[in-house]
């Protein structure tokens, strides 16, 4: 049994190939990087620093650390999911595995089709107990080590967060957007690629569930790498340079 810890780089390059496996791909590739993602705030870690959650947080600032980097942040591979969007998505829509790897979701965010067919899967050596609140028709049953669970997100664009009841420290968010053609998870520096068949797409970036930052609007052609301008590719939050 293959064994994945949230921070490994086995971790990162299993989930990088399912981000990339989401949706039939055939066309072009998108390369880019995010800017601001630094200036993210993460609703989940603001709520456990708050005294009625009874869970402790410390944190306190070094004079030697230089001003830019006290930001605390998040790690966009983690918290950050890229998608390309369409008025008339093409292809068919592929089955997405969302792993638990660790104490939670990795990415913490994912963005599929309406009635996408969806897998949960243990990457941990734990028993975990996924929740998908607000879903009706699901149970939390207990998913033993290397154990799957299949599902089917709902017909309708509609966000909903992910919970494990065995660690309630775990969130995640499943975006149901009907205009979704591809999606990728970005590496801890905020590169990103992209594979999607020739259009005329929008790149968004989600965070938590929701959209955030900027728009941009561009164009993948049959066997061609697009790369984005640079030094300010997608603005996520903040300000761009």
């Amino acid at each position: 049994m293959t064994t994945f810890f949230l921070d490994s780089p086995a971790a990162r390059i299993f989930v990088a190939a399912l981000a990339l496996a989401h949706f039939a791909s055939a066309g072009g590739k998108l390369k880019g990087k995010l800017e601001g993602f630094q200036h993210l705030a993460s609703a989940t870690q603001a709520a456990a620093t708050k005294s009625e959650a009874h869970r402790f947080h410390w944190r306190e600032g070094s004079p030697t650390v230089k001003p830019e980097f006290r930001t605390k942040g998040v790690d966009p591979s983690h918290h950050v999911v890229v998608a390309l969007l369409a008025a008339s998505p093409p292809g068919q829509t592929m089955p997405v595995s969302i792993p638990l790897i660790g104490l939670g979701y990795l990415p913490a965010t994912w963005v599929v089709r309406p009635s996408t067919a969806l897998t949960f899967q243990n990457a941990d050596v734990f028993p975990h107990k996924p929740t998908v609140l607000g879903a009706a028709d699901w149970q939390a049953d207990v998913l033993a080590p290397t154990g799957r669970r299949s599902w089917t997100a709902p017909a309708a664009a509609s966000v909903l967060e992910l919970r494990d009841a065995a660690f309630p420290s775990a969130r995640g968010y499943l975006v149901v957007e009907p205009s979704v053609v591809a999606t990728a998870t970005p590496l801890a520096d905020g590169t990103f690629t992209i594979d999607a068949p020739a259009g005329e797409y929008t790149l968004r970036a989600y965070f938590e569930g929701q959209a955030t930052g900027e728009t941009r609007s561009v164009t993948i052609a049959e066997g061609a790498i697009v790369q984005l301008p640079t030094p300010v590719a997608l603005v996520v939050a903040g300000a761009a340079k």
